[in-house]
C-alpha cells in the first residue's frame, strides 16, 4: 500500500496494487470500481473528489502512468483533464484555489517537459509559469539521474516547498535538498535553498 486516505463515511481508500475502499471493519466496498493498478499518489480536495495516479485498468491503458480525478463514487470525472505522466508520481497535493502540486520522479506531464515537480491549475492543465529546474551533482540527465521530489507542499504564506533527492535548483547560489520558492504561481524567481547535512 502506497497511500491511505480516510473518507468521511468511515471508509478508507487504499492506493497500491489497485485502488479500492474498505469499511470500518475491513469489508471491501464492492460498489467502488477498481479503475487503476499500481496506484500511488492520492489526495481528496475539499470538493470531495479523488485525485490519484496509476495505470488504467478499464479500458486497458497504454502502459503510461496517468493522473485522473474520480467522483466520490469512484467514477471518472469527465470535467478534469486527465493526463499521462512520464515516470513516477509520488505526491499530489490539493491547494485551496483548486490547483495541485505534484512531486515525484517524472520527466514529463501531458506531453510537456517537467522534471519531478509541477503545478496544475484547477482544471488539471499544467501551469506553464511554474517550471523550476532541479539538479544534482554530479549533473546526470535522463531516467538514471536519481532526481526525485519526495515531498511537496504549500506554506502558510503561499510559498511552495520541495524536498527530496536533489542538491539544489537552477538559478540559486546555495545548494541543498530542500527548496522554498519565493512566490507560488509566478514565473520562477530566485528560490531559497536550505542546505542540510544529507539528502532527505
Amino acid at each position: 500500500v502506497a497511500s491511505v486516505l480516510a473518507d468521511r463515511d468511515g471508509y478508507l481508500v487504499l492506493a497500491g496494487g489497485v485502488l479500492f475502499r474498505v469499511g470500518p471493519t475491513g469489508e471491501r466496498d464492492n460498489v467502488f470500481p477498481e479503475r487503476l493498478h499500481s496506484a500511488r499518489a492520492l489526495t481528496r480536495p475539499s470538493d470531495g473528489k479523488l485525485l490519484v495516479s496509476g495505470w488504467p485498468l478499464n479500458p486497458p491503458g497504454d502502459g503510461s502512468n496517468w493522473l485522473v480525478r474520480l467522483n466520490a463514487d469512484g467514477s471518472l470525472d469527465g470535467e478534469f483533464h486527465a493526463m499521462p505522466v512520464r515516470g513516477g508520481l509520488d505526491r499530489v497535493i490539493s491547494r485551496p484555489d483548486g490547483g495541485m502540486l505534484l512531486g515525484g520522479g517524472f520527466e514529463g506531464l501531458d506531453g510537456l517537459s517537467r522534471r519531478d515537480i509541477a503545478q496544475l491549475r484547477s482544471d488539471g492543465r499544467v501551469d506553464l509559469n511554474f517550471a523550476p529546474r532541479l539538479w544534482e551533482e554530479p549533473l546526470v540527465e535522463g531516467p538514471d539521474s536519481g532526481l526525485r521530489v519526495r515531498e511537496v507542499g504549500e506554506l502558510a504564506d503561499g510559498r511552495i516547498f520541495a524536498a527530496g533527492s536533489f542538491n539544489g535548483v537552477e538559478g540559486a547560489v546555495a545548494s541543498g535538498p530542500l527548496v522554498v520558492f519565493a512566490k507560488s504561481g509566478a514565473p520562477p524567481e530566485l528560490p531559497e535553498v536550505i542546505g542540510l547535512p544529507a539528502r532527505i
